[in-house]
């Protein structure tokens, strides 16, 4: 016989191992037809595909313990939220949790940064003391968050209840924090407890920040400014240096041989891997030769494509692979061709219906720049030089860029100033990246905001004359507000996006793609190194400017052919 109590836990939904123990009166003559018929219908139960099984219920009850387990919200699944993803103003959002059945005594959505129309306070407690639907297993809680009267971010958490229990779910990870991309933002969630001492008022300390969020948009935006190739481009992002190398011959065109001090890693074949400065501490100096040519030479492909538009990543001078520390905003670089070069490009593009989007970064410079010049290596007109001109606002305050930039008070890098404030302010303190003011001195150089047209020619209006077609701004969300409507006034308004050659050239549209991008360099600058000997550089290659009618005037001069000597005392790098 067979003892069928000591076959334990043989479930569809979980196969075990078993054990069948002979009865006492069995004959020792061999396995019995019966054991067979049982070990084969056993077998059957666990192999046979199943369809899935709900989770056992939970046994959850108003016992002041809230079961995290069960909750669940995932702002990707429409049946959690919905509209999906960012919603125009006017829309209401039905937002929705899963929780163990039986378990609360209430869920309450907690959304910040609401319209005052919405709740006076600008925070929204939605509290739901029934719960919408229950499978006996899970109980679901539905929220409506009401239409925003405006454009908007809006932040959101679940708190829950079980009597004297509050504990609240929340995003994984802090919206504000940069120790993640940001693709690991919203979806789901974690489990945390209350705040100490009042855990029905906010989630536990630490954790101020980790909110789903929801982007409320001005849809007007779009029906009346965004132009309609911009609302439907097809939109390919080009690193030069990293596309196709079109012109051998400008690979070591950087007038200099380092990259802040580290040597240039100038790579020999295209297929090499690219370096891991985290082994090497070579920081943004490795070059693969792809430059504005390589594009030009390709755009018969990218129209194959379907592309409609491409946007470059910083094409300006700049000593580093990514190009996001600006040296001068009016010359292209010259690994990459000249202004003239980028001209061609526009019009072929055009030719082919591509349009072309820049990368204006107007947050910071480079330290090595015309600008700043904190290591003596330009000339007022942005020629290479050693020699000692005071130019640059780290040189000197008499220089015209001073008032581009902060400085502090304290012995710094910027030993040329005699006002004593030889520090200055650097994007999230990286020195190599000074902070550009928002001053008139500023805005007139980037923009015309005098709106007077006069030279030097600005950043924006000059890039248009030479057929770019919009702009993607680099940490737009850390520049103020103010800046922006004063720059959509000028460039649009009374220059109808084309400067001062507007009449000559024609309209271009402006497309601002504002991103909030911190890590674009943030992995590939280090805060501080020593400034290593320079060997003698090599000699760089001359940069012109096109002379198109419409164009403003270029700027006073381009680098030159004349090589700099090598500086025999090299200096030290400090921390801003």
């Amino acid at each position: 016989m067979v003892d069928t109590s000591t076959i334990s836990s043989i479930r569809q939904h979980n196969p075990i191992p078993f054990v069948v123990y002979r009865g006492q009166h069995d004959k020792e003559i061999g396995p019995s037809p019966t054991l067979f018929a049982l070990i084969l219908i056993v077998f059957l139960l666990t192999a046979l595909p199943r369809a899935p099984q709900a989770a056992a219920a939970p046994n959850a009850s108003l016992d002041n313990n809230v079961f995290w387990n069960e909750v669940l919200h995932n702002t990707r699944d429409s049946s959690y939220r919905a509209p999906f993803g960012a919603v125009p103003t006017g829309q209401p959002i039905t937002i929705r949790l899963r929780t163990a059945a039986n378990d609360l005594t209430n869920a309450t959505l907690v959304v910040y940064n609401v319209h005052t129309a919405v709740d006076s306070s600008g925070t929204l407690w939605n509290v739901q003391d029934t719960r919408l639907t229950t499978d006996g297993t899970y109980d679901t809680y539905e929220f409506v968050i009401p239409a925003s009267p405006d454009a908007r971010t809006l932040y959101y958490k679940f708190r829950l209840q079980d009597g004297s229990d509050c504990d609240w779910y929340i995003d994984n990870y802090a919206h504000n924090s940069y120790d993640h991309e940001d693709r690991y933002e919203n979806g789901t969630g974690m489990m945390v407890n209350g705040l100490t001492g009042n855990p029905c008022s906010a989630s536990e300390d630490g954790y101020a920040n980790n909110s789903f969020n929801i982007t409320v948009y001005d849809q007007s935006a779009f029906t009346n400014h965004l132009d309609t190739w911009a609302a439907n481009a097809v939109i390919y992002q080009i690193l030069p240096d990293r596309f196709r190398n079109g012109d051998p011959a400008n690979d070591t065109a950087w007038p200099y041989p380092d990259v802040y001090g580290s040597p240039i890693n100038n790579h020999t074949a295209w297929n090499e891997p690219v370096e891991d400065a985290r082994v090497t501490n070579g920081w943004s100096r490795d070059f693969f030769g792809g430059d504005l040519q390589g594009v030009v030479d390709e755009l018969d492909y990218l129209q194959a494509q379907g592309v409609t538009a491409v946007y470059f990543n910083p094409i300006f001078t700049s000593p580093s692979n990514h190009g996001y520390d600006t040296t001068d905003y009016l010359r292209i670089s010259p690994r990459y061709g000249d202004n003239a070069l980028f001209a061609q490009l526009n019009a072929e593009a055009e030719a082919r219906g591509i349009k072309i989007i820049l990368d204006g970064v107007f947050n910071h410079t480079g330290s090595d720049s015309v600008y700043f010049d904190r290591y003596g290596r330009w000339d007022a007109n942005g020629n290479p030089t050693t020699a000692s001109n005071n130019s640059g606002a780290c040189e000197n305050q008499s220089s015209s860029y001073n008032a581009f930039y902060t400085f502090l008070a304290g012995v710094g890098p910027c030993a040329g100033r005699t006002d004593g404030s030889q520090n200055y302010d650097a994007w999230w303190g990286y020195d190599t990246l000074p902070l550009l003011n928002e001053n008139t001195a500023v805005t007139d150089y980037i923009f015309d905001s005098a709106n007077d047209d006069v030279s030097p020619t600005a950043v924006i209006q000059y890039w248009y004359s030479l057929g770019a077609d919009g702009w993607r701004f680099d940490v737009a969300d850390e520049i103020s507000h103010s800046f922006w409507t004063q720059f959509r006034a000028q460039v649009k308004n009374n220059d109808a996006l084309n400067g001062p050659s507007t009449a000559k050239c024609g309209t271009k549209p402006l497309l601002a793609l504002r991103r909030s991008a911190r890590r674009h360099h943030e992995l590939s600058l280090p805060q501080s190194r020593t400034w290593l000997p320079s060997s003698t550089p090599p000699g760089p290659t001359t940069t012109t400017t096109a002379t198109r009618p419409c164009m403003p005037s270029p700027p006073a001069s381009s680098i030159t052919s004349s090589a700099p000597s090598a500086k025999t005392t090299p200096p030290k790098r400090g921390t801003a």
